[in-house]
């Protein structure tokens, strides 16, 4: 995006997912371990988080229109996810 003329100092980002495991011990947490890390990184790189849904207890499925800029973030809990791929 640099290459592109976009300025760093004007790029903001906004984070989603990092679903928890079911009966996931704390300490194994999977969805915060995923998270951690990527806010680590947006830091590190001087890129503001502005949002962020993070970890949950539900899946999500995330879609971006990049005709009006808008992101939808539909949850789903993990019984209905999987129910979905067994049909």
């Amino acid at each position: 995006m640099e290459q592109h003329g976009c300025r760093r100092s004007n790029l903001i980002a906004k984070l989603s997912g990092g679903k928890s495991g079911q009966n996931e011990k704390p300490r194994r947490n999977i969805g915060t371990r995923n998270a951690e890390p990527a806010q680590k990184m947006w830091s590190e790189a001087g890129i503001h988080v502005i949002a962020y849904d993070l970890p949950g207890s539900f899946g999500t499925k995330l879609s971006f229109d990049t005709e009006t800029n808008t992101i939808l973030i539909k949850r789903h809990k993990m019984e209905q996810a999987n129910s979905r791929l067994c049909d």
